[in-house]
Formats: structure tokens, C-alpha cells, sequence
């Protein structure tokens, strides 16, 4: 999950841009050889997961434990 916002994992109707889907980490595309890799797969909203492409999933750093 790259927008780091929870997800609503009761919404029913899959093609709600907040619903859950299954995304991989390592773009399909790219990286046909993991398709059915579980360690390939993690959590994402539906339109974050189809606005991404064929992007690699960038990490954040976190959120701060203060403000500096």
C-alpha cells in the first residue's frame, strides 16, 4: 500500500476506488515471474493500485515522532 491511508475492508462493491484489492509489489509487467508469489502481494485501494502502473512501489519513511 503506497498512500499509507487505512482501507474500508467491508465496502462491498469492489470497483469503489476505496475498495480492496490485491496489489503487486513487483509490477506484473516487469516481473511476470511473480505472479503467483504471496510475497509479492500486499493490500491497496482499488485506484491506487491502477494509478500506480508499472511504477515500483516507493517507501516512505514514516510518519515523524515529532515535529522538528
Amino acid at each position: 500500500m503506497h498512500c499509507v491511508q487505512p482501507i474500508d475492508y467491508t465496502l462491498e462493491d469492489t470497483n469503489d476506488p476505496y475498495a480492496f484489492t490485491v496489489e503487486h509489489i513487483k509490477p506484473l509487467s516487469l516481473y511476470p515471474e511473480y505472479a503467483e508469489d504471496p510475497t509479492n502481494f500486499g493490500p491497496s485501494h482499488r485506484s491506487c493500485n491502477s494509478s500506480r502502473g508499472t511504477k515500483d512501489i516507493q517507501p516512505g519513511l514514516g510518519e515523524s515522532s515529532r515535529n522538528w
